[in-house]
């Protein structure tokens, strides 16, 4: 029996499951892995940042694997629900986890059906605001004027969304976003909103490109199953890491 299993099984309540997917290797990730002392400038020259080659092979190999966990667990092909950011590298790997699991196509009705626009990265002051290609023409994200806002923001997502949905018995959530949206949000899920990380290098929380976190609910509170896990990837194929050991 595996650990989620086992963890559903010794609860009364059936648990809803959280899957955070972070985003393949963009083209500004790949700046600062060559260079980690990258100025502001080179890292915002790419606006809405797309996927670089390896990042589209983290991206496919992460879709499979992920289909390829619910096709095993005999879980229905329509039963996940998926919610993406619209950032490019974010939208990227969700597009292709509905082709592999569901066969959709990338649209703009699917693109409508699963962006949830209040999953954006943070935007530090002074960054200046986000423009995204949503398909349907350009959408405008503004900078968060301070740290706290963020926080803010995230938390009313995890207590409206997030919260919502995970109040229905026996639900699995697929998330694709961002690390440090992510690494906000399971401080405030696993503390019920009580700690508030102080400032972005406060965040205890790091994710490898294309890593897959698994929270689970009860009903009562949330546990953190397993972190930034990225045996799906190739050696060669991971990037974004802090640690040798994976």
């Amino acid at each position: 029996m595996s650990v989620s299993n086992l963890y559903f099984a010794e609860n009364r309540r059936p648990a809803c499951r959280v899957l955070l997917v972070r985003h393949p290797e963009s083209e500004s990730n790949r700046v600062l892995h060559r260079n980690p002392h990258a100025t502001d400038s080179e890292l915002t020259a790419f606006k809405d940042p797309g996927v670089t080659p390896l990042g589209e092979t983290q991206a496919d190999r992460t879709a499979l694997h992920l289909a390829g966990l619910f096709q095993r667990e005999g879980v229905a092909a329509n039963d996940p629900l998926v919610l993406s950011s619209s950032q490019a590298r974010a939208w990227c790997m969700a597009a292709k986890f509905l082709k592999a699991n569901r066969d959709m196509d990338d649209s703009k009705e699917l693109r409508e059906r699963h962006v949830d626009h209040a999953i954006y990265e943070y935007r530090r002051p002074g960054k200046g605001a986000l423009v995204v290609d949503d398909g349907d023409g350009e959408r405008t994200y503004p900078e968060d004027s301070e740290w706290s806002e963020f926080v803010d923001r995230v938390d009313t997502w995890r207590r409206e969304t997030l919260q919502s949905f995970a109040a229905i018995v026996d639900t699995t959530i697929v998330v694709f976003g961002h690390s440090v949206f992510f690494s906000t949000l399971m401080c405030l899920c696993t503390t019920d909103g009580r700690w508030r990380p102080p400032s972005v290098d406060r965040l205890p929380y790091h994710f490898p490109n294309a890593s897959i976190t698994h929270l689970a609910y009860n009903g009562a509170q949330w546990s953190v199953l397993y972190t930034g896990a990225i045996g799906h990837l190739l050696e060669e194929e991971r990037t974004g890491h802090h640690t040798a050991f994976y």
